[in-house]
């Protein structure tokens, strides 16, 4: 299957798009209460883990999500990614006012600028795979290296507070909803294009 398509959506897909809105929505009610407290930042990993294992044993597991997953335009996921540069810029403003871990900040700033930034240009070329998957090396392990540098920060530093901002509205949503989708459809992605070399 050509990894660029963009057929009509099933009924089937629709239900996964009304499924991924809701998981959306969860996310911000959640923020928006105060659910994630800083003294509650370390189930991070866990929302962070398990959101993203959810979607792999989706993809894995139930035939309709993976037809689904498999039918999307790939620009979509690719440009999903954009989100992360606006991210990346507040995270560094967030860490210039002494809201934010000015190690996180750095990391996971200049990090998500960057894969923000490629992902345009990714997306512009969906038919180059070269470019594509060089620009998903760079973002999964841009995603991975910050998610290890934030638990680093709760459960090593001695300083978790400095991450308090993180379980604020609308900043507690990044790791119930941003994180997992970033991880999953990275790894999306490189299915895809793996699928594209088989003969």
């Amino acid at each position: 299957m050509s990894t660029l398509s963009a057929p009509v959506p099933t009924s089937t897909d629709r239900r996964w798009h009304f499924a991924l809105g809701a998981w959306l929505a969860l996310a911000v009610l959640a923020s928006a209460l105060g659910l994630l407290t800083p003294e509650r930042l370390p189930l991070v990993p866990l929302s962070i883990a398990g959101g993203t294992l959810a979607l792999v044993i989706a993809y894995r597991r139930v035939p309709s999500f993976r037809a689904f997953a498999q039918r999307i335009d790939l620009r979509v996921p690719i440009l999903l990614h954009f989100v992360r540069l606006p991210i990346g810029v507040a995270f560094l403003v967030m860490a210039s006012r002494g809201a934010l871990d000015p190690t996180f900040a750095t990391i996971a700033g200049y990090g998500d600028i960057l894969a923000g930034g490629l992902a345009l240009v990714a997306a512009a070329m969906p038919s180059r795979t070269g470019i594509v998957r060089a620009w998903n090396v760079i973002g999964l392990a841009d995603i991975l290296l910050v998610v290890a540098t934030a638990q680093r920060i709760l459960f090593f530093s001695g300083h978790p507070e400095t991450m308090s901002t993180m379980a604020a509205f609308p900043w507690s949503t990044i790791p119930t909803f941003v994180v997992p989708l970033v991880i999953a459809t990275h790894l999306l992605v490189l299915a895809r294009l793996s699928a594209t070399r088989r003969p």
